[in-house]
């Protein structure tokens, strides 16, 4: 939910923090004071020891009075506390490596992923072991001063981060990962620049070399033993849910065109838009208020993604299918292999705009039916996103093979189609 919080905000070009890589005004002053002191000190190396301690102190203050009072406004000051919070901005920890950490195969996550240093990940070799990684001999950071750049086996670089920079020397086994989940239509960086720097590439394309979903399934050796959903002996989900289908947005105008589908679904069935695309609101600051409401009235949420691009399946399904609301999606993305059989309802498998409001109209008036859409849960668990950090760990274990990519070439041969081409000319026509 976090996550999703952090990611949204940064769907509209104009919307990145630009400060986000600057030091709080606190930290600036701490590090002057630091500089201070270690002036006095040189001065009692001096044998100027009451000068030393004096000058010290006067710096000190000097920063805090007149820095911090003419510098940064409370406003100002409020603001960067205001940014840390929201993007998480950690620290650089203290961090105690294995003994045994020549063993490891070393990843630097040089820049940030939507403001968070640590990718949601974590640091250290928790991630790998907390994630049943069959390959988990793997040590993380986003500290650049844990590890020589020469000691590195692979570093991380996310192409929307505003830190563009690289390292000022490489190793020649140091392998340069190139990391993005957004489709093309969605960027405005030159990657002509980058060809040749990236060794693997880790985004949500299964042609990737890392493949790297905002989320996975994995069938469960053995099958949950509970009651038969919707039969009466146990939970009935459509039961008490007054409302057709809700839809959240922010980008109101999307090269997929899911706002006209929407707008010729409102022909036929209800559906109330939340956001500021729609008359609706729910508390931004309270996810799980929003999450209980619509589990708790409504029977179908519209999980339609802003890009028609292959491969292309975002947190707007993920975040949804585990709950108890059913998933309607467009997108052209192969949901049948990535999803759970009859864990959603997919635009793409109608021929009219009619036809599948008839059937959404159908489920909500038949619980048996609209209940069978949540059994697979019985026989599938949704994982954590960062399980791709598991093929990564292994790929830097088990792959020798050398290569490099010209990486402008390589996205942008993403296929990305237009709405008519994803739906087919009649799907709006008049259906009798």
């Amino acid at each position: 939910v976090k996550y999703m919080e952090i990611k949204e905000k940064y769907e509209k070009k104009d919307e990145r923090p630009l400060i986000a890589s600057q030091p709080s005004p606190s930290q600036q002053q701490q590090h002057r004071c630091k500089q201070a002191t270690g002036w006095a000190v040189a001065m009692f190396h001096h044998r100027k020891v009451v000068s030393g301690v004096i000058a010290s102190l006067v710096l000190c203050t000097v920063y805090v009075i007149v820095i911090m009072g003419y510098g940064p406004s409370a406003q100002d000051r409020r603001f960067y506390e205001i940014l840390g919070n929201k993007f998480s901005f950690q620290s650089t920890p203290t961090e105690v490596l294995p003994h045994n950490i020549s063993d490891y195969k070393k990843i630097l996550l040089w820049n940030d992923f939507f403001g968070r240093r640590d990718y949601f990940l974590g640091t250290g070799h928790s991630p790998f072991v907390s994630l049943g990684c069959e390959y988990s001999a793997c040590y993380v950071t986003y500290n650049r001063e844990v590890f020589q750049s020469t000691e590195l086996d692979a570093l991380v670089w996310h192409i929307r981060s505003t830190d563009k920079t690289f390292p000022s020397t490489r190793a020649p086994h140091t392998r340069y990962v190139f990391f993005l989940e957004e489709a093309p239509v969605n960027q405005d960086v030159d990657l002509g620049p980058y060809n040749d720097v990236f060794n693997y590439t880790m985004t949500y394309r299964r042609d990737s070399d890392i493949f790297a979903p905002y989320g996975e399934f994995e069938r469960l050796t053995k099958p949950i033993e509970e009651p038969n959903i919707g039969t009466g002996a146990g939970e009935n989900i459509a039961a008490g849910k007054t409302k057709m289908a809700a839809w959240f947005v922010s980008n109101c105008n999307p090269q997929s065109g899911r706002d006209i589908l929407v707008q010729q679904l409102q022909k036929y069935i209800t559906v109330d838009v939340y956001g500021s695309c729609g008359p609706l609101s729910c508390p931004r600051n309270d996810n799980q208020a929003c999450l209980r409401m619509l589990q708790s009235d409504y029977k179908f949420y519209f999980s339609f993604e802003n890009s028609l691009c292959q491969d292309y399946v975002t947190e707007k399904y993920f975040s949804i299918v585990n709950s108890n609301v059913l998933p309607v999606v467009y997108g052209m993305a192969p949901y049948r292999e990535l999803s759970p059989p009859h864990s959603y309802i997919s635009v793409r498998d109608f021929p009219t705009v009619k036809k599948l409001a008839d059937y959404l109209i159908y489920l909500a008036n038949n619980h048996t039916a609209y209940n069978e859409y949540f059994k697979w849960r019985s026989h599938y668990s949704l994982l954590s996103r960062s399980k791709s950090w598991c093929r990564l760990c292994e790929k830097l274990h088990t792959d020798r093979q050398e290569k490099s990519y010209d990486i402008h070439s390589w996205y942008e041969k993403n296929k990305c189609v237009d709405q008519a081409t994803a739906l087919g000319d009649a799907f709006f026509a008049p259906d009798s």
